[in-house]
């Protein structure tokens, strides 16, 4: 997309870029030609075509027989959840993305799940833990300070599933924690460290 050339031609001017042809279609040697031989290549998907997405990670496989290649998003989207795409072939290129919930398992998630089936006799949505998470942490900030004029989101925190660090920005506060997660060889997810 244009914002994101614009964005990383300002911030990161050594990314190199690689257009596709009209029809999506991308080439090996367009991209074997930016990789460097004993690092890792982050390749950066930013496109919306099924036909680019199938090309890449089909080319990116083959090129990981000479190269410590991983593949990453800026924006999860439904294009890479294609029956097209192999999961494996995900896992393998270490597939990573940006998450608003960690869809990494953890025993957080699991006591949560456990209490939360034996009350209601079944398995928590996923808007319930994120209403949990969310209540769970303005109680919490506002549980922890005595003194009404201090800025109780001036800090980081994680619940269960949700990360929260708050900004002040356009008139409102805005929740602007991610997890960065990625697909591990064994097929799980896992969040990047």
């Amino acid at each position: 997309s244009s914002s994101s050339q614009a964005f990383f031609t300002s911030n990161f001017s050594e990314v190199k870029q690689i257009k596709t042809s009209e029809n999506g279609a991308i080439t090996s040697a367009a991209i074997e030609a930016q990789f460097i031989a004993g690092k890792t290549n982050f390749v950066v998907l930013d496109s919306n075509s099924l036909k680019t997405a199938i090309d890449l990670v089909s080319i990116l496989k083959k090129l990981q027989k000479k190269y410590d290649v991983q593949l990453v998003v800026l924006e999860k989207s439904d294009v890479l959840d294609s029956t097209e795409i192999n999961t494996q072939d995900l896992a393998d290129l270490k597939f990573t993305f940006p998450s608003v919930t960690n869809e990494s398992e953890n025993k957080k998630e699991k006591k949560f799940e456990e209490a939360f089936k034996k009350k209601y006799g079944v398995n928590p949505s996923r808007f319930a833990v994120r209403g949990f998470d969310v209540t769970q942490d303005v109680l919490t900030r506002m549980l922890q300070s005595d003194d009404p004029a201090e800025n109780i989101f001036g800090y980081g925190s994680e619940q269960i599933e949700n990360k929260f660090m708050y900004v002040n920005a356009n008139g409102g506060i805005y929740n602007s924690a991610i997890y960065i997660l990625y697909y591990d060889k064994d097929l799980t997810i896992k969040e990047a460290q």
